[in-house]
């Protein structure tokens, strides 16, 4: 997968003749729920915003507590992340094998792709921290950057996940505290249990586009650079994160799956393979 984008101010809410706004968020809003990893990278966890490629100069254009479009420095990284990817039709949209599902509401839904998102239980992440402590977890190859370090996956009865250390932002208005999905409060550089699960998009077969139904992740600046213009944002810094991790690490699991043996062909030859 490569050719992550941002939606446009415009496909949430669109333009002034009120055109443009895309089908599916007619139908859900603009909203979208923040995954506990998002918040632990850096999310401003009182506010639901995700960055989008409109500009103004030195700023970019954000979803503010999902309703309306705010401005927020391009160096800022503590906005959240909601990635869009193209397709050229509805037979070609990838998915994890599950195919494509209606939702009740008429949007189109599909699984494609693994990534962290979920804060394990609080029962669960004792267990996987002893586990941890015991060395009686398996460590897999699978790893997922961010703008701290690298996460590495761990395999624990039947499920994956990663051991996240809290960069979160602290802000005034939260005691340096915040909460995530499994009701505790945690501070920054506290462990973290992460699951790994399937990303949900939700499927716009009109424009032709697969929105992430959350904020996936947080911690990257929009751009390191001093000015932006819409039309430079492929050579953005988000946009090159994304294309050099996010596009590779989200699919790794299928990747794998593709090839069972986790061959290296570029050092197997011919011979090895039909040998074997």
């Amino acid at each position: 997968m490569s050719g992550f984008t941002f939606l446009t101010k415009e496909q949430c809410f669109g333009d002034k003749q009120g055109n443009g706004q895309l089908d599916i968020l007619k139908k859900r809003g603009v909203k979208a729920e923040i995954t506990d990893f998002a918040i632990l990278l850096g999310k401003k966890t009182y506010l639901s915003d995700y960055w989008l490629k409109n500009n103004v100069d030195t700023e970019a254009a954000t979803i503010l507590e999902g309703k309306r479009p705010f401005y927020e420095l391009i160096n800022s990284s503590s906005i959240g992340v909601r990635p869009v990817f193209e397709f050229s039709d509805k037979e070609s949209i990838p998915t994890n094998g599950e195919g494509i599902k209606e939702a009740d509401d008429g949007v189109l839904e599909i699984e494609y792709g693994y990534y962290p998102q979920k804060a394990a239980s609080l029962e669960m992440q004792d267990e996987l921290e002893k586990a941890y402590n015991n060395g009686n977890i398996i460590l897999a190859r699978n790893k997922y950057t961010t703008a701290s370090k690298n996460y590495y996956e761990y395999n624990y009865k039947g499920k994956k996940y990663v051991r996240v250390e809290a960069v979160c932002t602290q802000d005034r208005y939260f005691d340096n505290k915040f909460k995530l999905s499994n009701g505790k409060e945690y501070e920054r550089g506290d462990n973290v249990w992460v699951e790994v699960q399937p990303v949900k998009w939700l499927v716009d077969k009109e424009a032709h586009l697969a929105v992430a139904e959350k904020v996936i992740f947080s911690g990257v600046p929009f751009s390191k650079e001093k000015e932006y213009r819409t039309e430079d944002f492929d050579k953005t810094y988000i946009k090159v994160f994304m294309d050099m991790f996010l596009s590779k690490e989200m699919f790794q699991e299928i990747d794998r799956n593709a090839n069972p043996y986790n061959l290296d062909f570029s050092d197997v030859s011919e011979e090895d393979i039909i040998r074997e």
